[in-house]
């Protein structure tokens, strides 16, 4: 394995790369294009890479407004479907989203969507700001190379690029640590294809914060990290494919960066891209992982296909110019979506790659956007808790961000794995005819029925005595005494003012939780008897 100190350098060429590259995002013959013969898809392409056959995977109409209204069924109620039924909202992701549904989805699965209600104003903050002057220019820079045959990035200096400019700098003055990274040009470009600005802006902090932790720092430290992860993983998925790059001693960051660090958004077909980030909003970074792996085990998987590639330079051309067939759409997703591959793997082998660096590295603890003492998180967090909103973003670290989304992460997860649980007792129970609720209850009645009893019989021989005296002793002992098991109902009062307790046969035994009888007032003594 190559050293990671040596890959630095390595890794910023990518980045390099990422603006000079021509393979898919290049504008060469933009301004030759006969506007008058070009043909838009139905993604807003009209050439390039990107661009879709529009007879290629047409969907019915019907069957898409039968998609669409399952998901607005579900969008309006979220909270309830990822409490109850997140199994099937991760289901429905992997099918695909709707495309007029698209962006308000991956708001609600990312948590951007809290992040916006609860942040009015903000980005207008972050915009009238000083950015800093690097930031700038690298972002200038940046703008024209995105998707320049997408509509909405098709004209220089039309709104579609200045959108783009806006989010860039606001989020440069927002996490002015990390500042600008060109990488994050094409997820912004993204995301404005799907919403509005300000809302593709809170989007792209919730993936920087949660989904690509320590991605965009200097250095790039935290996905050389996670390269080696990933090159730990492919030895268990394709034996031949690691042992090819470790005999040629190609680095991970040498083909993944641009894989991971833009979320496959240069890299597959355009159907396949959306499909992909559906099911990475919803189950996290686990799938970007999925991805690559399954590429390098079908591009570099079998002897018959290494006969060609004999060294770094044919390799890395394999890795660049993916066939078309290993990068299906329908095929991808299925090899995806069964490989088994989770999040406990992630952190598991993070933890061996670490041990690792610091040997490398002389002891020096790797950057990766955590803190120190913390630990890398591959868990998908469904959504923000409101009630942590507020306090989130105001007045704390990024850090100190990350933390809070990795305990909400947890709490959401063993709230989910509680529910399924639940549902599945339930359910065996209603196979038997009776649920436990049911049988809990005629439990619980045929107790309270006998004390019930008892008590009666003793309360009716303790006011048979003095029952004005027993009256006013009650009333003390019922303010500074807890309640110990239930009441009864009083039908009637004598001529005397006193309370003449109803049989079994006239009223009902009337159960008291513990709660119930501290807020009762005096004058509803007169209606009721509590035995203590």
């Amino acid at each position: 394995m190559s050293s990671l100190a040596s890959s630095s350098y390595a890794a910023t060429s990518i980045m390099g790369d990422l603006s000079d590259s021509q393979s898919l995002n290049s504008s060469d013959g933009e301004e030759n294009v006969d506007s008058s013969k070009i043909v838009t898809d139905r993604f807003g392409f009209t050439g390039g890479n990107q661009y879709t056959d529009p007879k290629l995977n047409q969907m019915s109409v019907e069957k898409i407004r039968f998609r669409e209204q399952k998901w607005l069924s579900m969008l309006n109620s979220w909270d309830k479907w990822m409490a109850k039924r997140f199994p099937q909202v991760k289901n429905r992701c992997r099918k695909g989203i709707p495309s007029s549904l698209r962006g308000r989805a991956w708001q609600l699965l990312s948590g951007s969507k809290a992040l916006y209600e609860q942040n009015p104003g903000k980005y207008e903050e972050y915009l009238k700001m000083q950015p800093d002057q690097n930031c700038v220019e690298d972002i200038e820079k940046d703008l024209h190379r995105q998707f320049p045959f997408h509509e909405m990035f098709v004209q220089k200096g039309g709104t579609g690029q200045q959108d783009l400019r806006d989010v860039l700098l606001a989020y440069s003055v927002y996490n002015r640590e990390d500042g600008y990274c060109q990488a994050q040009a094409p997820i912004a470009a993204v995301l404005l294809m799907h919403m509005p600005a300000e809302q593709a802006f809170w989007c792209i902090v919730a993936m920087c914060e949660h989904y690509l932790q320590g991605y965009f720092s200097p250095g790039l430290e935290a996905i050389q990290v996670d390269g080696l992860v990933m090159q730990g993983l492919l030895r268990k998925v394709s034996g031949v494919a690691y042992k090819h790059l470790e005999k040629h001693q190609v680095s991970p960051v040498l083909y993944m960066t641009e894989w991971f660090m833009c979320v496959f958004s240069r890299t597959l077909s355009w159907p396949a891209v959306l499909r992909l980030w559906d099911m990475f909003f919803c189950e996290g970074i686990k799938v970007i992982f999925r991805c690559a792996l399954v590429i390098l085990r079908n591009t570099l998987g079998s002897s018959d296909k290494l006969k060609k590639m004999t060294g770094l330079y044919e390799t890395m051309e394999a890795l660049r110019k993916i066939d078309k067939d290993y990068i299906r759409e329908d095929r991808l997703m299925f090899e995806i979506v069964n490989l088994k591959i989770n999040e406990r793997d992630l952190e598991h082998e993070n933890k061996l790659q670490k041990i690792k660096w610091k040997k490398e590295n002389k002891g020096q603890h790797p950057s990766t956007g955590v803190p120190r003492d913390g630990k890398r998180v591959y868990r998908y967090t469904p959504t923000y808790r409101k009630s942590e909103i507020g306090s989130r973003h105001n007045g704390k670290s990024k850090s100190q961000n990350i933390s809070t989304i990795s305990a909400n992460s947890s709490f959401i997860m063993q709230q989910t794995l509680k529910a399924e649980k639940v549902s599945s007792r339930k359910a065996s129970k209603l196979k038997t005819g009776k649920t436990g609720e049911h049988q809990a209850k005629s439990e619980e009645v045929v107790k309270e029925s006998k004390v019930a009893e008892q008590v009666e019989q003793e309360a009716q021989s303790e006011l048979s005595q003095d029952e004005t005296k027993k009256q006013e002793s009650d009333q003390k002992q019922f303010l500074t005494s807890e309640p110990v098991i239930t009441s009864f109902s009083a039908t009637s009062v004598n001529k005397n003012g006193n309370l003449k307790l109803a049989s079994d046969s006239e009223v009902p035994v009337v159960p008291v939780s513990e709660e119930e009888p501290t807020k009762r007032s005096h004058e509803n003594l007169k209606e009721e008897i509590t035995v203590f």
